[in-house]
């Protein structure tokens, strides 16, 4: 019920917090919180809400658009109609899942299609933080999209500073690791490098291919050799 009323209300931090565990569900009339944020016009509440809800009726097959419609509220009507638009930006956030589950596939002809809209789009979901199509590519070891994604996506770092490179090594992806050798000597918020990473998971390609980063510390003062001997192992 507190879902709802934080639509309702236009409650968008409230709406943040709990989306995870509430979206798409619906209320006893069949309502989503994108509809009834629709219902009272709360705009930031229906750009914020249609990724996940665009498509979803309420129990008298009306989606989030007819409701807009039909009380002619027409910045929702424009807002709505804007995320069915494809290439437009509500658009692009509606399909961003699925764009970064086909780069984690490796299909090289859907973003060489679609690398135009999302480049450089991040991905907020709680489990990956910021992580762009790159990113992504970095940990599944796509390595046939890594050389489209290279292009626009090298060097961004997510909030915490990560690389692709430092996820590639702290995934062991072997084949992707050539693409991202440009992002050696960055480190994340807590002064971890790739070779460090590559260290902590084992990575001996990694500890390999990233030998120029042997002399960087991170906050605690420790180099990725004294990492491998705190782990006791022989892989520097």
């Amino acid at each position: 019920k507190q879902w709802f009323a934080c639509a309702a209300k236009g409650n968008l931090t409230l709406l943040k917090e709990g989306l995870e565990q509430f979206k798409t569900q619906r209320d006893k009339q069949g309502n989503t919180a994108l509809i009834i944020a629709t219902m009272y016009n709360h705009l930031p509440c229906i750009e914020f809400l249609a990724p996940f809800e665009l498509e979803i009726p309420n129990s008298k097959q009306q989606s989030p658009l007819d409701v807009a419609l039909q009380q002619n509220l027409p910045e929702a009507v424009n807002l709505l109609r804007s995320a069915s638009v494809f290439g437009s930006p509500l658009n692009i956030k509606l399909n961003l899942p699925n764009y970064f589950d086909q780069v984690r596939a490796d299909n090289l002809p859907f973003v060489q299609q679609n690398f135009q809209f999302f480049q450089q789009q991040k991905d907020f979901r709680p489990q990956y933080q910021g992580w762009t199509g790159l990113m992504h590519a970095a940990q599944a070891d796509s390595c046939k999209v890594a050389q489209i994604l290279v292009q626009k996506e090298l060097k961004m770092k997510t909030p915490k500073g990560r690389t692709a490179l430092q996820i590639c090594c702290e995934f062991k992806s072997a084949k992707i690791l050539q693409f991202l050798k440009e992002e050696m000597m960055m480190q994340d918020e807590y002064g971890w490098s790739a070779l460090m990473y590559a260290v902590d998971s084992g990575f001996r390609e990694g500890t390999i291919e990233l030998k120029e980063e042997r002399g960087l510390k991170n906050c605690f003062g420790l180099r990725a050799e004294d990492i491998a001997r705190m782990r006791n192992l022989d892989i520097v």
